[in-house]
């Protein structure tokens, strides 16, 4: 979990949080693709979650693919 204190935000402001992700081997078998979604809150309103801008909708986690290398090994029989 991150968690990130911005202090005050004036009204129609915005900020903008990025992060590096490192995923660890082994990948549950299947794995394709990894999830993320955070929850913005303070004291004067109710949490609202964050949303991925390039899917239509609101409240969307934002997904990205895990490009995995494949490695294909010939048998050779002798």
């Amino acid at each position: 979990m991150l968690s990130v204190k911005i202090g005050s935000l004036p009204a129609g402001k915005s900020i903008t949080l990025l992060f590096d992700v490192v995923i660890h081997a082994p990948l549950l078998v299947g794995a394709t693709r990894v999830s993320n979604q955070g929850e913005v809150s303070g004291s004067n309103f109710a949490s609202v979650l964050t949303d991925d801008p390039s899917i239509p909708g609101v409240n969307d986690p934002t997904v990205t693919d895990i490009n995995l290398l494949k490695v294909y090994l010939p048998i050779i029989r002798r």
